[in-house]
């Protein structure tokens, strides 16, 4: 049976390794991405993540959510949730534990005030794409970059 909790101190760790594997798994389509070293740095950054839950299974974390809401944004007229990073293990994959997170993330945010979610995802990254507009998440916008 899997839960999903609110991220606390004892899941940083793992929130740790899943953000790297995220950004290892990113690296292919953007060497711009680099593999965290300051475990610090990254438990610091998480503790502030207000919208962050950790999937578990027989109380072990098998996936994870890293967001935050932006209720004062600079430049936008509604206050929106900003969704960082998912990740489900390998062997809990096509189990629904992503879906899970994710209404668990949203709902949580819409609590808080959040008029939509707010996400980057890598355009090469077909799967990624797919798995998104299954969700019903719509593209709205483009990022553009020049290497100097």
């Amino acid at each position: 049976m899997i839960e999903i909790v609110k991220a606390e101190e004892k899941y940083f760790e793992y929130l740790c390794t899943t953000q790297n594997n995220t950004l290892l798994y990113h690296s292919k389509f953007d060497s711009e991405y680099a593999i965290i070293k300051d475990i610090q740095s990254t438990k610091n950054f998480i503790s502030t993540q207000n919208l962050s839950f950790v999937a578990l299974c027989d109380n072990n974390p098998v996936g994870a959510v890293v967001g935050e809401s932006v209720l004062e944004p600079s430049g936008r007229t509604s206050p929106f949730a900003h969704l960082r990073n998912i990740w489900v293990d390998k062997d809990y994959r096509h189990k629904g534990i992503a879906q899970m997170l994710i209404e668990t993330f949203e709902s949580e945010a819409k609590i808080k005030g959040c008029k939509y979610v707010d996400l980057h995802v890598d355009v090469q990254n077909d799967s990624a794409l797919n798995f998104w507009n299954k969700q019903n998440y719509n593209t709205y916008q483009e990022r553009k970059r020049r290497l100097i």
